[in-house]
C-alpha cells in the first residue's frame, strides 16, 4: 500500500510499523522542532536510509491531492503539529495518546497525570475537519501507576501506538469501514507554565502530580532563592529510601522534593 507519514520522533515507532510491514512510503511530512525536548533525528535518518522524500513545510491541500494522484491510499499522522486537509480518496488516520472522545487536545499525557487519572490509552481515529473528532478505528487502554511520569507514560503510549498501527495495517479497509463515531467529547488545553509550577506550600499529592506530569520537560519551583527550574524532579515521602542525588532538596508537607537535573 502506498502511504504518507506525518510526524517526528515522538511516534517514530509508527513510521517503523509502516516500513517493517512493507508499505511504500511516498513522503514524510515532519515539523520544525526545538531539538531539545522534541527531535526528528530518527525520522530524517529513516528518510535517508530508505530514500523517502521529507519536508518540514506545513502540509496544504494540494499536497494531499498530489499524493492521491500518485496512488497514495493512507495518510498516517502521529504527533504532527498541523491540520491535515481531509480529502476524499485517501484514508486519513491519526494517532492520539488519550482515550477519545475524552482528552482531545494537543498534549494529553501531562494532563492525564495532573488530573490524577488511573487509566489512559491511545486512539487510532479518522482525520476530520476538527482536531481529534474523527471516527474511532482502534483503541488501546492501560493503567497509570502512582510512579508513572511524563516520560514513562509517553514511552508506553509510543509502544501502544506502534501496536495499533500494526493491527490497522493487517486489515486497513475492514477496520476503516467498521470505525465508530466518537460522540460528545472533552477537550483538554495544553498545560501552561503555571500547571508545571510548584508552590512549596501545596500538599504532597499536588506537588507530586506536577513534577510527574512535567518529568523530562521541566518544572518550576517557587523557592526562597527565586524561581528554580528542574528538568526532572521527584517527590519522596518521609522515611522513604532514595538513592537519588539531587542538586537541590526542599522540605514539603509529608516528604521532600528532590530536583534531580
Amino acid at each position: 500500500m502506498k502511504v504518507a507519514f506525518f510526524g517526528f520522533d515522538l511516534f517514530y515507532g509508527c513510521l517503523e510499523a509502516l516500513i517493517e510491514s512493507g508499505q511504500d512510503v511516498l513522503k514524510i511530512f515532519t515539523c520544525k522542532l526545538d531539538n531539545v525536548y522534541e527531535s526528528s533525528d530518527k525520522t530524517y535518518a529513516a528518510a535517508k536510509k530508505y530514500g523517502i522524500p521529507i519536508t518540514e513545510r506545513k502540509v496544504i491541500r494540494q499536497d494531499i491531492e498530489s499524493l492521491c494522484a500518485n496512488g497514495c491510499e493512507l495518510a498516517l499522522s502521529a504527533g504532527y503539529y498541523y491540520k491535515i486537509p481531509v480529502v476524499g480518496g485517501i484514508m486519513g488516520v491519526n494517532v492520539h495518546p488519550a482515550l477519545l472522545p475524552v482528552g482531545r487536545g494537543p498534549w494529553p499525557q501531562p494532563v492525564t497525570i495532573l488530573k490524577g487519572l488511573t487509566r489512559t490509552g491511545v486512539t487510532l481515529h479518522k482525520l476530520a475537519e476538527e482536531f481529534d473528532t474523527g471516527d474511532i478505528i482502534l483503541q488501546s487502554e492501560f493503567e497509570i501507576t502512582p510512579s508513572d511520569n511524563l516520560e514513562t507514560l509517553t514511552e508506553r503510549a509510543q509502544n501502544e501506538a506502534k501496536g495499533l498501527v500494526t493491527r490497522f495495517l493487517n486489515d486497513p479497509i475492514g477496520l476503516w469501514n467498521a470505525a465508530l463515531p466518537q460522540g460528545k467529547g472533552e477537550y483538554w488545553d495544553e498545560p501552561s507554565k503555571q500547571d508545571f509550577t510548584v508552590d512549596l506550600s501545596q500538599d504532597y499529592d499536588t506537588i507530586d502530580r506536577k513534577v510527574r506530569a512535567s518529568y523530562g520537560y521541566g518544572c518550576y519551583v517557587k523557592a526562597a532563592e527565586g524561581e528554580v527550574y528542574a528538568r526532572r524532579a521527584r517527590c519522596v515521602r518521609d522515611g522513604e529510601y532514595t538513592a537519588d542525588k539531587p542538586f537541590m532538596k526542599f522540605n514539603i508537607c509529608g516528604g521532600s522534593l528532590l530536583l534531580l537535573e
